[in-house]
């Protein structure tokens, strides 16, 4: 389950080591400081892509690398990565053979689909299995037993294979990005890119540009042609979070592009055609912004084809046990800390507060409590936002989650068997299990199997 190995060549250690924590966890990177130590790794390993400074103090610079690199003969894709933006240095070095040019302060995504196209042109296939993991690590999870996340699970199954535009609605930290990412990787477009957009960061001026890319020369300081979060997301899925914050004329240009399928790049002529899955994300009542002329009209029921809604937390306290167990895991081993367990007092906190930052909110706080624990143990006074108070009948931590299994359960499991039109042997096989396992949860749960 290999990794693409990557070389970056440059002078600067803290932008190796920024970009390598970027790219870390989709590639195995590997850093010289100079030119000569570059060659140097090169002769030893074999890598699939390098990043290449121009500018690397004494000695050789990355145009005399390029040039040992083609006398020996040594293949592989090379990007150059430089504050050096002017038009005869990026000719020289596309001259010389690199595949593509970018700034020291590049966009991540865009990088990532650079990198992708490059070693896919140069002829690099990825380990299946690691790939399959890399998909499903950056899907994220939809952590919940709830009927609500239930229903959310089905209708992306419902979803995921069609190119249908879908409007994710819900509370600002209920996961909105989660669930677009669970349709992505669930659909056929899985292996391609994933392009997300904050609608609320970009600023107006800029947001053409941004979305449709532009052409060399188009305006100030566009000193090369630059791809739109469209063109590097074709054949797979933009994902605009906050898309009520989008000014109207942005509204009708976007408008065009979902019915005519084809973007015009800032400075450019022609049109290109694109094939982008939509999914918008907002945490405002589209159809109020609507009556209010705030929000437009033809443009909302293009996004709403499909509407899922996430419900508040407090709506779902069921899955709280749940979500506070997979944070807990993953905030111990990031933070290096041994956590175990969360106390009867503290879960009971939890379960009782109303959680106006959604889940989001809970992670931060679980976060901070595990970052303030002396123990294996997180307790009360951990959680300085909650009232805690001691319960006369504790609830325990296993109790709570066996509570919300049983509740998915009861949702469940007679839906599969209305799917399997009451036949108990089939509904069992559609779940993965036996008759016989099927009919001892429905005895366990008190529901007549027959």
């Amino acid at each position: 389950m290999s990794r693409p190995k990557i070389l970056i060549v440059d002078d600067n250690v803290k932008f190796i080591d920024d970009l390598s924590l970027l790219l870390g966890s989709s590639y195995e990177c590997f850093s010289a400081c100079t030119g000569e130590e570059g060659l140097a790794n090169l002769a030893k390993k074999n890598y699939d892509l390098l990043l290449l400074d121009i500018d690397l103090g004494d000695g050789m610079d990355g145009f005399d690398v390029m040039d040992f690199l083609a006398e020996q003969e040594i293949k592989l894709p090379i990007i150059i990565v430089s504050h050096d933006h002017s038009i005869p240095t990026v000719v020289r070095a596309l001259k010389k053979g690199a595949y593509d040019y970018i700034g020291k302060k590049p966009d991540l995504a865009e990088v990532r689909v650079i990198l992708d196209r490059a070693m896919q042109e140069f002829g690099f296939k990825r380990d299946s299995e690691f790939y399959r993991d890399e998909l499903r690590r950056q899907s994220g999870d939809l952590i919940g037993m709830s009927p609500a996340i239930q229903t959310i699970r089905e209708q992306i199954a419902h979803i995921a294979d069609t190119p249908t535009n879908v409007l994710i609605t819900g509370e600002s930290g209920t996961g909105k990005e989660i669930v677009a990412k669970q349709i992505h990787y669930s659909s056929q477009r899985r292996d391609k890119p994933f392009i997300p957009l904050n609608c609320a960061a970009i600023p107006k001026e800029l947001f053409e540009s941004e979305l449709f890319g532009h052409e060399r020369g188009a305006f100030t300081h566009a000193y090369k042609r630059r791809l739109g979060k469209f063109e590097l997301a074709d054949r797979g899925t933009i994902f605009l979070d906050e898309i009520a914050e989008l000014d109207p004329s942005m509204q009708a240009k976007l408008l065009r592009v979902i019915q005519d399928k084809n973007i015009q790049r800032v400075g450019g002529d022609d049109f290109k055609n694109v094939n982008v899955r939509i999914i918008a994300a907002t945490n405002h009542d589209l159809k109020v912004m609507v009556d209010g002329k705030q929000f437009r009209e033809d443009f909302y029921y293009r996004l709403n084809v499909f509407p899922i809604s996430i419900p508040p937390l407090r709506e779902r306290r069921e899955d709280i046990p749940l979500l506070v167990e997979l944070f807990i895991k993953q905030k111990g081993e990031e933070l290096k800390k041994n956590i175990t367990s969360i106390s009867q007092e503290a879960l009971a906190g939890l379960l009782n507060y109303d959680w106006p930052g959604n889940v989001r909110e809970l992670e931060n706080m679980v976060e901070r409590a595990v970052i303030l624990a002396k123990g294996e143990q997180l307790l009360p006074v951990y959680f300085t936002e909650l009232k805690c108070p001691k319960m006369s009948d504790p609830i325990d931590y296993h109790i709570a989650k066996k509570q919300a299994e049983e509740n998915f359960q009861r949702d469940f499991i007679p839906r599969m068997i209305k799917l399997a039109d009451g036949n108990i042997s089939k509904a069992a096989e559609q779940m993965g299990i036996t008759r016989q396992g099927l009919q001892k949860m429905l005895k366990n749960l008190g529901m007549d199997s027959d």
